[in-house]
């Protein structure tokens, strides 16, 4: 959650304000930077203003905005409709009046999660966290990102974006001809530019290439681009798109540039006008010319111009873990042309969006077979000609050491050569190389596939590479090692990588601050090629920008030469085609990163008929392609020509040998190497590309035609059966691999993978050979009878004949067409056999045969489609899935689901990603648990996004009483298997209702043969099909929800016992490790990159049982940085997948064989690296495919952990192992290998490690990951050790289930309180409206506090020094009679480790979430508070400090207790005692709780400690706590203490605080003198390690409270079980060793938290102790509720909260009870809850005032006591006036910020607000016969000192407060009407001393007041705030509701506001400079004054500094504000007025 970072808010907090004293500045006092509370609304940042709304719609879930300079803002959707049905889209300027009533930060909107058709939504507020978040962007554009809800389909995701856009319009700006007199108050600023992006997520594997090929080439869709970063697993480097973005798509544009010339700083400014810091998915793609400066584009490359740039409407973007679609919108205009140019542009993106093609399957290929060369530039003899003139030239130039010259192919083609398609070829030889295209309207697309980065920049950081130097990849490890030896030592390449890269790295130093070598003469391997390797990073300079790094970079010596301008000029003399855009940069460019590849490797492909200069190319005429490849290469000095040319021919083999084409059918020279060859060709047309090949004779003819085909890709295995399963694990990725085998014994070694691949539908092609017919049944050398001999395991099968020329060849390509189909067939997918019988001869030895038999096979022979191309409805039009729900047992299951409160969804492995992303969605929806098997992606998923992931439910089955309450009646499955046979068990027992299995397989899935519905189509469909909006499934949401709260409770609890015990375990270095340590070790630090692959066995149920979701910390662990670069572009507004790493498994037959070969397979099929986990046995079974584990293009490396447990340990879990001896166990049944794996590794040359302790584990796997090659991890445990921690580990999970369970009343039947869960409280409102303040207090102290002293920020806030300062967290609930309820935040220093100013930061945002939000209270729980949060508010509560978490969860839980009227205590119990009202209590309703006193004496005179101690028995206590370790030794402190025992009776408790300060030597020389006098001592040691020492020595019991803070939870509960384990905990006071946890929930982080420490602590016998931290009463009581229903739960105890005598509170909720058990603290029955039905803090009154000639009605707000008339207490009141147009709400916030120590009054100004002007006044006022005026300066005195008395106060104790206006009311007032005690002067003046001035204003006056009564009080308080006085307040984000209530304010006293203009006009008024320093001066000092301005409002600086120097007084400038000071920043006037008002009171006692 971004913007509540504890180190962000620490930067944003408190700023520094001047303190002026008669002109000089002396001091700074902190004030806070933003208003601490809102009315209505947070207070923001200016210039991040944005109102987001949908209406009548499901709202987005996120958004974020970039507002220009100006101060736009932006809505999606007005409060009101218009007559076309629209929604609208608003831009209006910050500094006009706004309707709207939400408003919402630019950086984060909460997920709105609501139903449709519920009326009008609007989005959370969430404050931004300070002012370099802000977006920076061009000059007025204005860029937002609007996220939609996730999408099941691109189908509807298209719909979902087409519905946003129909409703969007623009609004705010001219639409049509407006009056002048409509324009001339309505000024608003438009949004002239800017780029709106509306996307939405969708579930992975959407192929972005494939998306894009499927689009039309039409207008609206062109042009078209595609970028795919470079995955190199051989480097460490990371991809600045990020590991998890493998694509990005685009189609059409929303904005395009194009120009000649190169891309200059001015061209870069106008396209990052369009790009926002914020919005990184906002991308610009594009290219520019090799040679821009040069000559202006021509021939083929003219319409590309000098660069192309474009900003795609449509966007697919593809991740590892899910897609995202985007349109975008992009406009620009005038004002009176905007609105135009938005709609155009709206409906431009829907007309596009009805255009595209919803389908991201893959094409059939469409690259031609065959395009004819028909040039070349230059030829080979020219180019040896060049070559040698180039280097005499060199020879005779000593600066030009390397020139790059390129050559030019051109190829033709009378079919249409599709571009993308061959880039997908390209793509599929080389993913790991960067991919790009960009396809012009007109019809060229340039193409390529490059390893080469120019530059990529994340932020500020820039990385660029040198690659230089080539040589092929070997077709073995051997030969590939052999090239790269040739590479490294070759004299002439290591001078040319020199060259390259000493250029990059100079190029860097020239724009960078600093500059490093991440990597220098390194390899970087490609498919074919590898090259000599360097990478550079550097921090750019602040005004350098992507184009000065373009210029500096570009071009490179790698594609240019060097000196650069020489070898450019060598280029343009010698080349004689124009490279354009080949060996140009080439990427993109976003608002806060850039990347940059070179364009080499790469083809230009055009219509042939295009217009061309080459006249040696041939006609056009006849339509067709034509295509240019290009390749380069570097000529230094020793270069050779002809192994140049040869160089280049390699570098243009990638793409040749796509376009080569299938040779002439008649040059084969037999029928065998015809059909082969066909038979591959078309098996590779019909996508099957990868072929795993045996090495055998009869299978030569199929082997030599792979090798022979350019797009096959190929592996090769002695070993058959480890070449099957290979083939099975590259097909669960999809695909389907082509097994290729000799005859005889060959193929029968197939059959164990085809078992699997059958049983797991895995789509597998088999060829084998076979002999002839005449030859079986001979006797002949390997003949067997291979006709179906895989029986039924085979989809299908066919034995094909020997080819003869008497079959046409068309009858094989049909019969492959329809093989393939059948194995990947979306119904059964799984093997087919084709058994190809071939006769001698098998070699390619010439043999007549004839041509007839390839009749028919023209077409296939001059294009690249399949013969036979299978369309399924889907590539035509949508498939009516919803037609199901009308099939009656589709409606009896949906009813079934609607009618049920205890479903559950099952994940079973073999779930597509997405079913499985659907069956989440649907979980969440429904609030169902859902449980994932270890195969399926979400086992591993990340907690945080999957809210209802019930994770180690296998283990929650550990206990027969959960099994019984967690009975469920509805089961949804997808998937096929489950691993868990508990799990299956429980199903099993389960009353069932209906269980459905969902799945487009068409097989019997239902081993347990309980399955009442089979649905067979895809899961995602049938999701889509349910319909989640009806309202039927809100019916008994709350049940199902309750039952969603019980189960993933329990799955807690069991994950922190697991989580537990494995940190004990790690801890244990003399233990080995255990099978579960090593699957959840594993599964915590997988790199989020990787995949896994699971042995069958014990290693998949140990990751089923105990390995668990990844954490934030794992997907990044420590050490692993290099792993995961964090230049990925993550964006808070994408939520992350819930999904996991994939996960492969083989779960179809379950066999232990060929696991290493399956995993090797699933790496190259899913092209990710893989951690395969696999036992011993497994291990030894399969050692035959390590021969996969060798370094081959392509391949990603697999990590083989094998655990060596000795043998089979899995038979110790079943009934055989306790009935046979364990000789005969280990004989029979493990079985172990006994084999040195560290010899198997060596002998398949593997890097080996061995780990044998935890920590040896993960250095091994770090290393292993971080080595990125095929390595052997073997981890030794020890197999006998193994179950008997498996079955500790058990009993750990089962006991704290039993007390999760057992705080369950066993009256409380949870299990048969009806089929539905019954609510532990009355259901409260599901949504209630929350209203969020923030109240700063500071309370005296009556003594130092004993923890160190507060001094910094608190003292530096009030004014004083020895105070206590917090805030309030006040919550007000409108439906329950505006109660408010209060949670406190009170870090202290010394104890908490945030400071003020960061809690005050943090509060202001957390507000900002809070307030004006309805949230639904029916789910919250004190064990939930977490989930709940993240849920409810969007925020991650564990980011929050620990008293604004605790303050949080205190006012939420009241807001519980307000609903139920129930008190807080009731409500903690009700949540865990489940009772289900009030009645049912089984408690006894105590209001009261026992605590122990506090020692406030700390000196060394022990008569003075003994007598304090006697005073607090007599007072009641019974229970005394000491500090101790503040004297100078332990015995001084052993004296004190049995001083103590011997003068206090023996029933009183002694309790020691030693607060960690003795080191082990010292606590225990106390505890041996002392200790047994103490009930315990609390923390005796500094090392929380060294405690059980402590005890040993002392036998001394000890209670936690600082460790509590220290350790995590898991940590303690391994300390706790350590001192088990050692029999350390049963000895010491009360039997144990820790008596006592102490908790502070203000600094645990809450009551959650405290909840599970208490839990844990009385697991162990542990007393939970609730303590403070000096927090006032408020929290006190709180605190004590706790406390309560603790000792209700767990048997009583003496708390630890006596420490209100500290803190000098007027109004303290502490009230106590003495009794013979001792002090008590009686509860408040409300809590922290104010009472209901008012404001306590401020309460309205009115008075009827009569002067000495008028009467009035005065208005006003005070806070105090509950009557009007106010008793004055000790400190001075305030009395605040307010200024024109103002009233007196407009002091609240800082009333109620000086409301704890000071009364305070607010009037209404007559002729504001609510006071009015009696009937009398308006006939004085018309007669105008009285010289006093009714409205003027010396009525309103007189009015404002009669109220004062009327309300009971006296002046002289008054301190008056006036702002503007009510300033000058102020100063009239003690100058002449009565003796104050002080007075505030706001942003006012004592008047105009200068005649003409004064007579000036005046009559501007009049005429203002004249304005007023003709425009009416709206028009003119609207233009009153244009002035320029009021620039500061248009900023501020409330201002528009401001304005608003100004105006209701004022809407009915027009004539009393006009009278007011007329007759206070300072202009009309005497100057009162002289007399109010007279005035000053006479009261000899009584008069205290103090002076504020804002440091903006200039005007009032001046006169403030000549006010403070009348007065001799104090002038505070308030940073960033302007005159309206005081509603600016409220709480640096409270800051100021607390300061003030200490000043006052101590001079008054000092006087008295």
């Amino acid at each position: 959650m971004e913007g509540l970072n504890p180190a962000a808010a620490q930067l944003s907090g408190p700023q520094p304000q001047r303190l002026v004293r008669g002109g000089q500045v002396v001091q700074a006092i902190l004030v806070p930077s933003q208003p601490v509370s809102w009315s209505r609304t947070p207070t923001l940042p200016a210039s991040s203003n944005v109102e987001l709304r949908h209406k009548g719609r499901q709202p987005c879930a996120s958004s974020n905005c970039a507002v220009p300079k100006s101060g736009s803002r932006i809505t999606c959707g007005s409060h009101q409709r218009g007559t076309n049905g629209r929604t609208n889209l608003c831009a209006k300027a910050a500094s006009e009046p706004s309707a709207m009533v939400s408003r919402v930060s630019t950086s984060n909107l909460a997920s709105c999660s609501t139903e449709a058709g519920q009326g009008d939504h609007t989005a959370v507020a969430r404050p931004e966290p300070a002012e370099s978040d802000r977006t920076v962007c061009g000059s007025n554009a204005f860029v937002s990102t609007h996220v939609l809800p996730p999408s099941s389909s691109l189908y509807r995701a298209v719909e979902a974006i087409d519905n946003f856009l129909r409703d969007c319009t623009l609004l705010g700006v001219p639409q049509g001809q407006h009056s002048e007199a409509d324009t001339s108050m309505d000024q608003e600023s438009v949004l002239e530019r800017g780029v709106l992006r509306i996307e939405t997520s969708l579930p992975p594997g959407q192929d972005a290439l494939s998306w894009l090929r499927r689009q039309p080439q039409i207008e609206e869709l062109l042009p078209r681009v595609y970028f795919s970063p470079r995955h190199d697993p051989y480097t460490e480097h990371g991809d600045t798109l990020g590991s998890e973005e493998l694509a990005v798509a685009g189609a059409g544009s929303a904005m395009l540039w194009k120009g000649e010339g190169s891309l200059e700083e001015e061209e870069l400014s106008s396209l990052a006008g369009y790009l926002s810091e914020k919005h990184d998915r906002v991308c610009i793609f594009g290219g520019e010319r090799f040679d821009a400066s040069g000559s202006q584009s021509s021939g083929e490359w003219a319409n590309f111009g000098g660069y192309y740039f474009v900003l795609p409407r449509l966007e697919l973007r593809q991740y590892r873990n899910r897609s995202l679609l985007s349109c975008t919108l992009a406009w620009s205009g005038n004002k009176d042309s905007v609105a135009t140019a938005f709609q155009q542009d709206v409906e431009l993106a829907r007309r596009a969006l009805g255009l595209t093609e919803a389908d991201t399957r893959a094409k059939s290929s469409h690259v031609v077979a065959s395009m004819r060369v028909v040039d070349e530039a230059p030829q080979r003899p020219t180019w040896t000609k060049t070559i040698e003139s180039l280097l005499e030239q060199m020879q005779s130039q000593t600066e030009l050491s390397k020139v790059v010259l390129a050559r030019s192919v051109v190829l033709e083609s009378s079919e249409t050569v599709e571009a993308l398609s061959l880039l997908a070829k390209l793509q599929e030889k080389d993913p790991s190389a960067y991919q790009f295209c960009l396809q012009l309207p007109t019809g060229e697309a340039f193409i390529g596939s490059t390893p080469e980065r120019l530059f990529s920049r994340k932020g500020r950081n820039v990385w660029s590479e040198a690659v230089a130097g080539t040589r092929p990849r070997g077709h073995s490890a051997r030969e590939d090692d052999e090239y790269s030896s040739q590479l490294m030592q070759s004299p002439k390449e290591q001078v040319e990588f020199s060259i390259v890269f000493k250029s990059v790295l100079h190029a860097l130093e020239a724009v960078c601050q600093e500059v490093s070598v991440e990597a220098e003469n390194q390899l970087l391997k490609q498919t074919s090629v590898q090259h000599l390797y360097g990478r550079v990073k550097g921090v750019l300079r602040d005004e350098i920008s992507d184009a000065g790094v373009l210029r500096l970079l570009h071009a490179t010596p790698a594609v240019c030469g060097q000196p650069k301008r020489t070898a450019r000029d060598m280029i343009r003399k010698h080349e004689s085609f124009d490279r354009g855009f080949y060996a140009g940069p080439f990427g993109w460019l976003s608002g806060n990163a850039a990347e940059f590849c070179v364009a080499i490797r790469s083809a230009l492909v055009t219509d042939i008929d295009s217009r061309t200069p080459r006249e040696s190319w041939s006609s056009g005429d006849s339509g067709g392609s034509r295509m240019c490849v290009y390749a380069g290469v570097g000529i230094v000095p020793g270069a050779e020509p002809d192994h140049e040319w040869d160089e280049s021919c390699l570098k243009m083999k990638p793409i040749l040998s796509q376009v080569r084409g299938f040779q002439s059918l008649s040059n084969f020279v037999n029928m065998n190497e015809l059909l082969a060859s066909l038979a591959i060709e078309e098996l590779c047309r019909l996508g099957v590309t990868y072929f795993c090949v045996a090495p055998g004779s009869r299978s030569s003819p199929l082997s030599v035609a792979v090798a022979s085909n350019p797009r096959a890709n190929y592996v090769i295995c002695l070993d058959e059966r480890s070449l099957a399963h290979h083939a099975v694990g590259y097909g669960k990725s999809g695909r389907p691999a082509a097994i290729i085998t000799s005859s005889g014994s060959a193929v029968s070694n197939l059959y164990p993978a085809v078992t699997e691949a059958s049983q797991s539908h895995v789509p597998v092609i088999l060829l084998t050979a076979d002999r002839p017919p005449e030859l079986l049944d001979t006797g002949a050398n390997q003949a067997i009878d291979q006709v179906k001999i895989f029986g039924d395991s085979v989809r299908w099968f066919s034995n094909i004949p020997p080819p003869d020329d008497s079959m046409e060849a068309r009858v094989l390509l049909t019969t492959l067409s329809y093989a393939v189909q059948e194995a990947c067939s979306s119904s059964r997918p799984g093997p087919v056999h084709l058994n190809i019988q071939f006769r001698e001869p098998l070699a390619p030895i010439s043999q007549e045969w004839s041509k007839k038999c390839l009749v028919g096979l023209q077409k296939w022979t001059t294009t690249g489609a399949p013969y036979v191309q299978y369309i399924s409805d889907a590539g035509l039009v949508r498939p009516k899935y919803e037609d199901s729900s009308s099939n009656p047992g589709f409606q009896e299951i949906l009813q079934t689901m609607q009618g049920s409160t205890r479903g559950l969804i099952l994940v079973g492995n073999g779930a597509n990603a997405e079913d499985v992303w659907a069956a989440a969605h649907t979980a969440e929806v429904l609030q169902w648990p859902l449980v994932a098997d270890v195969g399926s992606r979400l086992h591993f998923g990340h907690s945080l996004h999957c809210t209802v992931s019930a994770r180690f439910f296998d283990q929650v089955l550990l206990l027969e009483e959960v099994r019984d309450l967690l009975s469920v009646q509805v089961i949804l499955q997808i998937g096929s298997h489950i691993t868990s046979k508990r799990l299956s068990n429980f199903l099993l027992s389960s009353p069932l209702q209906l269980y459905a299995m969902v799945s487009a397989v068409d097989a019997r899935l239902d081993p347990m043969h309980i399955v009442t519905h089979r649905v067979v189509m895809p899961p995602s469909m049938f999701m889509e099909c349910m319909d989640l909006h009806d309202s039927q499934w809100d019916r008994l949401r709350k049940q199902r929800e309750e039952f969603l709260e019980v189960v993933l409770s329990l799955c807690v609890e069991a994950e922190r016992a697991i989580n537990a015990w494995m940190e004990a375990s790690d801890g244990k270095e003399s233990t080995a490790l255990t099978e579960m340590q090593v699957a959840h070790c594993i599964a915590k630090m997988l790199p989020r990159d990787a995949s896994m692959f699971i042995g069958n066995s014990m290693p998949i149920r140990d990751f089923d049982m105990y390995a668990g979701n990844l954490s934030s910390s794992s997907l990044n662990p420590e050490g692993m940085d290099q792993l995961t670069e964090t230049e990925g572009r993550t964006d808070s507004m994408v939520p992350e997948s819930a999904l996991g790493p994939a996960v492969g498994v083989s779960r179809g037959a379950s066999g232990i064989d060929g696991i290493i070969s399956a995993a090797s397979g699933y790496a190259v099929g899913s092209n990710s690296p893989v951690t395969l986990v696999i036992g011993d046995v497994s291990f030894t079974y399969d050692c035959n495919g390590l021969m996969f584990l060798r370094d081959r293009p392509q391949q990603q490396p697999v990590v083989v952990v094998v655990i060596n447990n000795g043998g089979g340990r899995i038979f110790d879990l079943l009934p055989v192992a306790g009935t046979v001896s364990r000789s005969t166990m280990k004989s029979f049944f493990h079985t172990p290998p006994e084999v040195d794996i560290r010899a198997l590794a060596d002998a398949y040359q593997l890097p080996y490690r061995r780990a044998g302790t935890s920590e040896d584990l993960k250095v091994s796997l770090r290393q292993a990951w971080l080595q990125k090659r095929h390595s052997i991890v073997e981890v030794v445990t020890n197999g006998d050790d193994g179950l008997r921690e498996r079955r500790r580990l058990q009993q750990a999970i089962t006991t704290a289930l039993e007390d999760r369970v057992g705080i369950v009343p066993k009256s409380c039947d949870f299990v048969h309180r009806s089929h539905a869960m019954e609510s532990t409280l009355p259901s409260p409102p599901s949504s209630l409206k929350i209203h969020c303040t923030i109240r700063p207090y500071h309370v005296e102290l009556v003594a130092p506090l004993t923890s160190q002293a507060v001094k910094s920020e608190s003292a530096s806030r009030s004014g004083t020094s020895g105070g206590r300062a917090g805030f309030y967290f006040v919550l007000r609930i409108p439906e329950c009679d505006n109660a408010e309820v209060i949670g406190e935040v009170a870090p202290l220093d010394g104890v908490h480790i945030e400071g003020m100013g960061a809690v005050e930061s943090q509060l202001q945002m957390l507000a900002g979430y809070v307030d004006g939000q309805a949230l639904d209270f029916r789910g919250l729980r004190v064990r939930n508070m977490s989930s709940w949060i993240r849920k409810q508010i969007g925020i991650d509560s564990n980011q929050l400090f620990p008293s604004v978490r605790c303050g949080l969860e205190c006012a939420l839980l009241s807001v519980l207790g307000c609903v139920h009227n129930m008190s807080l205590s009731e409500v903690l119990v009700s949540h865990q005692a489940r009772v289900a009202s009030r009645q049912d209590h089984h408690f006894p309703l105590v209001d009261r709780v026992e605590v122990n006193a506090l020692c406030m004496e700390m000196s060394d005179d022990i008569d003075r400690v003994v007598e304090e101690a006697q005073r607090l028995v007599s007072e009641g206590y019974r229970v005394l706590k000491l500090k101790l370790a503040r004297r100078s030794t332990p015995e001084e402190d052993a004296v004190v203490v049995l001083a103590l025992r011997e003068a206090l009776d023996d029933a009183i408790l002694l309790r020691g605080d030693a607060n960690r300060r003795w080191t082990l030597e010292e606590a225990v020389r106390f505890g041996n003198a002392a200790g047994c006098c103490l009930e315990y001592i609390e923390e005796p040691v500094a090392d929380w390690r060294d405690i059980r020492l402590f005890h040993r020595r002392t036998n001394v019991a000890v209670a936690l409270d600082e460790t509590l803070e220290l350790l995590s939870a898991s940590e303690i509960q391994a300390f706790m079980d350590s001192c088990v384990s050692q029999g350390e905990a049963s000895t010491g006071p009360g039997g144990r060793m820790i008596a006592a946890f102490v908790l502070k929930p203000g600094v645990l982080g809450g009551f959650e938290n405290t909840y599970q420490l208490a839990q844990l602590g009385r697991r162990y016998g542990a007393a939970p102790i609730i303590s403070s931290a000096f927090e006032t009463s408020v929290a006190l009581s709180a605190f004590a509720h706790l406390a309560l229903s603790l000792d209700v739960l767990m048997g009583s105890t003496v708390h630890g909260l006596g420490t209100w005598p500290w803190l000098h509170e007027p109004r303290s909720k502490i009230s106590t009870v003495v009794n013979s058990n001792g002090m008590h603290i009686r509860l408040d029955p409300c809590g922290p809850m104010s009472s209901r039905g008012r404001r306590s803090d401020h309460e309205h009154f009115c008075l009827d005032v009569r002067t000495e000639r008028y009467s009035y009605r005065v208005h006003g707000v005070h806070c105090g006591e509950d009557s009007t008339t106010v008793a004055v207490n000790d400190y001075p009141a305030f009395v605040f006036l307010h200024g024109f147009l103002g009233s007196c709400q407009d002091w609240i916030q800082i009333m109620e910020g000086l409301a704890q120590k000071h009364h305070c009054i607010a009037l209404d100004l007559p002729g504001h607000g609510q006071s009015s002007a009696g009937a009398n006044i308006e006939c004085d006022v018309m007669s105008e016969t009285h010289a006093e005026k009714p409205f003027g300066v010396q009525s309103m005195s007189e009015v404002v000192v009669r109220a004062l008395d009327q309300l009971g106060m006296d002046p002289s104790k008054c301190v008056l407060v006036g702002y503007s206006m009510g300033g000058r009311l102020a100063i009239h007032t003690v100058c002449r009407a009565a003796k104050f005690a002080g007075v505030a002067l706001v942003s006012t003046s004592a008047g105009l001393e200068d005649t003409e001035e004064r007579q000036l204003r005046e009559a501007n006056d009049l005429r203002l007041a004249r304005e007023l009564r003709e425009t009416g009080v709206e028009a003119f308080v609207a233009k009153w705030y244009e002035l320029d006085l009021w620039k500061n307040l248009r900023a501020r984000p409330w201002f528009s509701t401001m304005l608003a209530n100004r105006i209701s304010c004022n809407m009915h006293g027009k004539d009393s506001l006009a009278r007011v203009l007329e007759e206070m006009s300072i202009g009309s008024g005497p100057s009162l400079w002289q007399e109010f320093m007279v005035t000053s001066m006479s009261h000899g000092g009584s008069l205290r004054t103090v002076v504020i301005v804002g440091e903006e409002d200039t005007k009032y600086v001046q006169i403030g500094r000549r006010l403070s120097q009348a007065a001799g007084c104090d002038l505070y400038q308030i940073p960033g504000t302007g005159h309206a000071v005081h509603l600016e920043e409220p709480q640096s006037i409270v800051s100021v007025l607390l300061h003030f008002g200490e000043q006052i009171q101590d001079e008054a006692r000092a006087v008295d």
